[in-house]
C-alpha cells in the first residue's frame, strides 16, 4: 500500500500515476473508484514491526499488544494488509512493570504508525526506486 502520514493524512510515498511520473496515485481512491491489481504482477511488499515493551505480558497479552500494534499498521499503509502484502506485528515483553493494556495498545499504535512513516522518509534511492533521502 501507499504510506499516509496519520499526523496529517497526506501520501508521503507509494504507487505513481506512471511509472515517469512522480506523482503519487493514491492507490486506495484508486481500487474504490474501480481500478484492479494485476496481482502476479504486482510486487509483494512486506511491512514487518516489533512491539517491545518492559511491561509484564503473558502470551495472550502479548499477542492483543501485536493486534493493537496493527492500528497503527492501518493508519500509515493505505491500503493495509493488502492481499499482495505481508504485514505483520510482533510483540514482546522483557519486564516486570504492570502497566494498563489498553494504554500500551495505543502506544504501539501510535509507534508503528509513526516509525513507518519516519523509515519511508528517511529512505534512500536503491535500485532504481526512488526514495526520499537523496
Amino acid at each position: 500500500g501507499d504510506v499516509r502520514d496519520p499526523a496529517t493524512g497526506k501520501l508521503v510515498a507509494g504507487c505513481r500515476k506512471s511509472e515517469k511520473s512522480k506523482d503519487l496515485l493514491d492507490t486506495e481512491k484508486a481500487l474504490l473508484a474501480g481500478a484492479r491489481r494485476n496481482n502476479a504482477a504486482a510486487p509483494a511488499n512486506t511491512t514487518l514491526c516489533v512491539v517491545a515493551t518492559d511491561a509484564k505480558l503473558s502470551k495472550v497479552g502479548a499477542t492483543r499488544l501485536a493486534k493493537r500494534g496493527q492500528a497503527g499498521v492501518l493508519r500509515a499503509l493505505s491500503p493495509g494488509h493488502a492481499t499482495v502484502d505481508g504485514d505483520l506485528v510482533i510483540a514482546m515483553s522483557c519486564g516486570e512493570v504492570v502497566e494498563d493494556a489498553d494504554a500500551l495498545g495505543v502506544a504501539a499504535a501510535e509507534a508503528i504508525g509513526q516509525s513507518i512513516v519516519r523509515a519511508v522518509k528517511l529512505a534512500r534511492t536503491m535500485n532504481g526506486v526512488p526514495g526520499l533521502l537523496r
